[in-house]
């Protein structure tokens, strides 16, 4: 898989629903902060198209969080983030079967669903 999905309360993916039936930021905050798999992204490591020069951003905010299964990952190696909280919801990034299956047992606890990009739900 490709694509986002969102986990979410609401029946759909997108803001309008999301907001209806929210997933707040201290919620997610407190669940990820316990979560011995999850890391905070602190930093964004950037680069220049024109001159492929690299850069180091300090991030001040805890939105984005990397999944570090604690066996490891078996099948796809490291992602940039897997999780990033946005407006009452959590996206998934880079999905793969495995991430999925997190990202489904992290949406049990908050009482939610994942939902893909085409509405769906996974």
């Amino acid at each position: 898989m490709k694509y986002a999905a969102y986990m979410t309360r609401g029946e759909h993916w997108y803001f309008d629903s999301r907001d209806l039936s929210p997933i707040t930021e201290a919620e997610w905050l407190d669940y990820a902060r316990r979560d011995p798999e999850l890391r905070l992204i602190t930093h964004n490591r950037l680069r220049c198209l024109n001159t492929g020069q690299e850069w180091t951003q300090l991030r001040k905010d805890e939105r984005l969080w990397d999944w570090e299964p604690a066996g490891g990952r078996s099948s796809t190696g490291p992602h940039a983030y897997a999780f990033e909280w946005h407006r009452n919801g959590i996206i998934v990034r880079c999905l793969d079967p495995e991430l999925l299956a997190k990202a489904k047992a992290i949406a049990r606890v908050f009482n939610a669903r994942v939902i893909g990009d085409d509405d769906d739900v996974l």
